[in-house]
């Protein structure tokens, strides 16, 4: 068994070009606009290895887990003295990681592990819209869900302490993107409306490129598309394995 946690990089899509049209709205004259700058992502999460021992202290095996991924909060606003709009968005996500794994001796009680394998991810996206137009406050707010298959690849070095714990490290790269999220919000007179997450885009630069809701099963107004964000990016791992040996050879952590 591993307890790990670590720092992964991403490029987050759209949620990235979003930031970056509120940056340019901040230079219209008049008008006070901020966002938030866009990081990575701290997770955490615990493993399971079973493993066979080979000849020479190789070991190949299967492994599974759980990780959570605590993203945002994000926040978009614009003030031009009459109409105030403030958008919340915060992300999280986890996935069920299973993969295989080889591991090789390098030196005395220092070995080198490679890793990859399949991440069954879910995602979550708390929604919190605010706009005032000249004293009237009206709001949506709930969030939206995705899910979807992923992929992750990464090499690391394990160094045993004692003959049944050892630290981890590790470094390698996810593979993940979402481009349907769905939910129900509730807008400031109790009605609640299905709702997809969208990303209104224009050439013109009318709507910029904004992340807005759209009626769920309704059609997309001109350019409007399902909001994509792109997961991918840079892991690095840092953990603590606890290692079971069994008599044919065969080892669990």
């Amino acid at each position: 068994m591993c307890l790990n946690s670590g720092y992964q990089s991403w490029a987050l899509g759209d949620f990235e070009k979003s930031s970056e049209y509120w940056e340019n709205v901040d230079n219209i004259p008049g008008v006070d606009a901020s966002t938030t700058d866009i990081g990575g992502s701290y997770f955490g999460g615990i493993h399971a290895f079973f493993g066979y021992n080979l000849p020479n202290a190789h070991t190949v095996g299967l492994t599974a887990g759980y990780e959570h991924f605590f993203g945002g909060p994000f926040e978009h606003t614009a003030n031009d003295g009459i109409l105030i709009m403030d958008t919340k968005l915060d992300i999280s996500a986890h996935a069920f990681p299973v993969g295989l794994f080889y591991r090789m001796p390098v030196r005395k009680n220092l070995f080198v592990k490679l890793e990859g394998g399949v991440d069954f991810f879910s995602s979550t996206i708390d929604y919190d819209f605010t706009m005032e137009d000249e004293g009237v406050v009206t709001f949506d707010r709930g969030e939206f869900k995705d899910k979807g298959t992923g992929y992750h690849l990464s090499l690391g070095a394990e160094y045993r302490i004692h003959k049944n714990i050892a630290l981890t490290f590790d470094a390698g790269y996810g593979f993940a993107d979402w481009n349907d999220f769905r939910g129900s919000l509730v807008d400031q007179d109790g009605v609640k409306n299905d709702m997809l997450l969208i990303m209104e885009e224009d050439e013109d630069g009318i709507l910029g490129e904004t992340i807005a809701h759209g009626l769920a099963g309704e059609p997309l107004g001109p350019g409007a598309r399902p909001v994509e964000i792109d997961f991918s990016g840079l892991r690095f791992y840092v953990g603590l394995n606890f290692y079971i040996t069994g008599e044919n050879g065969s080892s669990a952590k």
